[in-house]
């Protein structure tokens, strides 16, 4: 389907709506196999951070659940931060605890945009827009990616975990040398800057994003 012809905004369903591509069709298959790792493994990250905020907190399961239950991630985040530097942790695992959470914040906010915001796949770019839910046209957001990019964001929820699970067990971790190897690779996933369509900088007007290149899966 056409890029035109793809449901959003005022399209989405007005008479003249082409509906079909809500269809699920088996060409959508590998960009819901993507999509679905990548927030698989972002809740496995989630679950990481509530284990790695015990760990600190060092008073048991239990009084770690009754804290942290129910908490927003970034609070479990920065309560975690506090901690560690409340209790004099060793610098290098207070840099490596910011190294990782300040990364996975980027991907958060790839995460929120496929899961929260409308989003389709015409077989090649992914694109997500808040468009029908913003509460001005001044503040509708068009993000373009590719397959690639979600892979890239999968792939360094796995090394977030790595990490994570590095932290808490110490040197003797035992993690199977490809996750060791793993976790010493560079960062998969380049963040990737939403367009604002409909605003105009007032010192410079906004430059053309240019969309990613197509996947090639």
């Amino acid at each position: 389907m056409a890029d035109e012809e793809t449901p959003t905004g005022n399209k989405l369903l007005g008479r003249d709506a082409d509906l079909t591509g809500w269809i699920l069709t088996l060409k959508d298959a590998p960009y819901y196999a993507h999509h679905g790792r990548f927030v698989q493994r972002y809740t496995g990250v989630e679950s990481a951070l509530h284990l790695m905020f015990r760990h600190v907190l060092g008073s048991g399961d239990e009084t770690g659940r009754a804290i942290s239950g129910g908490m927003r991630l970034a609070d479990v985040i920065n309560t975690t931060k506090r901690l560690m530097k409340t209790r004099n942790l060793p610098v290098a695992q207070q840099d490596d605890f910011k190294a990782i959470t300040d990364h996975l914040g980027e991907i958060t906010k790839l995460r929120d945009f496929l899961v929260h915001r409308s989003s389709y796949f015409d077989g090649r770019i992914v694109t997500s827009t808040n468009e029908t839910t913003s509460k001005s046209v001044d503040d509708i957001q068009v993000l373009k990616l590719n397959i690639k990019d979600i892979d890239g964001a999968a792939n360094d929820c796995a090394r977030v975990m790595f990490r994570i699970a590095a932290l808490i067990w110490g040197p003797n971790h035992g993690l199977p040398p490809e996750a060791v190897q793993n976790m010493l690779e560079p960062w998969s996933y380049k963040h990737r800057q939403p367009e604002t369509p409909n605003r105009v900088s007032r010192s410079n007007p906004q430059e053309p994003q240019h969309p990613p290149p197509p996947s090639s899966s």
